[in-house]
């Protein structure tokens, strides 16, 4: 049996933050996705999630192209990892983060209720 870690993500870019270092530069986004849903009253709701995405782009191989930035829809493939650290008062700290194997950039852009235009607060 071959055990499986696969996450497919499709959504709006949050936040961007390259980190250039010798050939390699670690890339970090966020994204957000929406689930819509209905209450008993018949009130639309969303329910937004956020995900941190991690990659890196090598001189050979660019996971995350340049036009990947703020606003932009974006599909992610790649898998889940957990990473713990000790931050800067010594508190162990754990998060979750997409490690994408690829992005693929499906509008520049999107007027969405989740990325007002004086930016999102949450990213």
């Amino acid at each position: 049996m071959e055990f499986l870690n696969k996450i497919i993500i499709r959504g709006i870019v949050g936040r961007r933050n390259d980190t250039p270092a010798n050939n390699v530069t670690a890339v970090s986004f966020s994204v957000v996705t929406e689930e819509t849903y209905r209450d008993r009253e018949g009130n639309n709701y969303i329910n937004p999630t956020w995900f941190n995405v991690g990659a890196w782009n090598t001189k050979t191989q660019t996971i995350v192209p340049e036009d990947v930035k703020k606003g932009a829809i974006v599909e992610v493939e790649g898998s889940i990892r957990t990473l713990r650290y000790i931050d800067g008062e010594g508190t162990e700290r754990i998060t979750t983060e997409v490690r994408a194997r690829s992005v693929k950039v499906l509008a520049k852009e999107v007027d969405s209720p989740l990325m007002p235009q004086a930016g999102v607060s949450h990213c």
